[in-house]
């Protein structure tokens, strides 16, 4: 059935992407049509399915208690199965410690865990899916120094890597930290990452979704590298964009990398290092929802809906205490495969 109905809506998207194609003169897909993205998410489908489709059993557990309700999804590999025994054993599991160092005001958090044969292989994958997305709008010489910068962001961090986005009246910011396998090849690739993004053929498409973007010279204190963005958005055709400014910041001393973007990366920086403030793993409420994992995780996402609100609603109100978050969560027990 599963089958079936991506099939069918893989049908549907190629539909609309025919009658795109008779509006515009019937020019080859980019990345707002649907053939394009189809064909870089189809792989990823499919394989998903292989997997679904090699197990031996799947059951619902849920249960609840002080930390509140919990669901659970047990997936047994068949004994004599090989697509889903290998995608499961080749998660990479462990313990939730970096995601307890993120803020504890963050509206959304996450960690991943993969081994670095995975990040080649996802690095490969982004390549070819950036490359069918963009079709001829990016060179064959962008495609591979895109390539390129892909890959050695995936061999030079290590295993984990971790995310937080705040969003509140007192701060804004997205914060990365993430393992350190290589320093100098991390800090070379995150730089690069800055000149990937003005290439003609990956411009236009961030324009549309992040707006103008303007990146000032980077500059350098000891480990510490800054660049200054300056961004600008058109909402509608006949007004003036809106404007804003912020800086991103980088320090890849191992063992752990940090990347943080917000209007005042030194202010902000400096407000850490005297006081970091509670954390995920400090806030009881917070940290309990992350118990039952275990060192059993290979990706954790938690979002918290009560902050929820103040990004989504600019007259929200930023909640006084912390309420239960929603986590969703995947990962290895022995043999077995779950989702929680």
């Amino acid at each position: 059935r599963l089958r079936n109905a991506w099939a069918e809506y893989k049908r549907e998207g190629e539909r609309r992407d025919e009658e795109m194609r008779k509006e515009h003169g019937g020019r080859a897909p980019d990345f707002g049509d649907p053939t394009a993205a189809l064909a870089d998410l189809d792989g990823k489908v499919r394989r998903l399915l292989d997997v679904l489709g090699d197990l031996d059993e799947a059951r619902l557990e849920t249960n609840t208690d002080d930390a509140g309700a919990h669901s659970r999804v047990i997936m047994v590999p068949r004994a004599n199965g090989t697509v889903a025994a290998r995608e499961i054993q080749s998660l990479v599991v462990g313990d939730t410690a970096p995601l307890q160092e993120m803020p504890a005001g963050a509206v959304v958090a996450m960690l991943s865990r993969d081994s670095e044969e995975l990040r080649k292989v996802g690095a490969k994958d982004q390549a070819d899916g950036l490359a069918k997305v963009l079709g001829d709008r990016i060179s064959a010489d962008h495609r591979k120094k895109v390539s390129q910068v892909l890959d050695t962001l995936a061999a030079s961090r290590g295993d984990w890597l971790g995310a937080a986005v705040t969003w509140g009246p007192k701060e804004q910011s997205l914060l990365i930290r993430g393992e350190v396998k290589d320093t100098a090849a991390l800090d070379k690739s995150i730089a690069q990452v800055f000149e990937i993004a003005r290439l003609p053929g990956l411009q236009e498409p961030i324009e549309r979704v992040a707006g103008k973007l303007a990146v000032g010279k980077q500059t350098t204190a000891g480990s510490v590298r800054t660049v200054h963005v300056k961004r600008e958005v058109v909402s509608k055709p006949k007004e003036p964009p809106s404007k804003s400014e912020f800086d991103i910041r980088w320090d890849t001393t191992a063992p752990v990398f940090s990347v943080v973007a917000t209007a005042d990366a030194k202010a902000w920086s400096a407000a850490r290092e005297k006081d970091k403030g509670p954390t995920i793993g400090t806030e009881p409420m917070l940290a309990n929802a992350l118990k039952p994992l275990g060192n059993e995780a290979s990706f954790v996402f938690m979002v918290q809906p009560a902050r929820l609100s103040t990004l989504l609603s600019p007259r929200a109100v930023e909640p006084k205490e912390t309420a239960a978050p929603v986590v969703f969560s995947y990962g290895r027990a022995k043999a077995d495969g779950w989702f929680r």
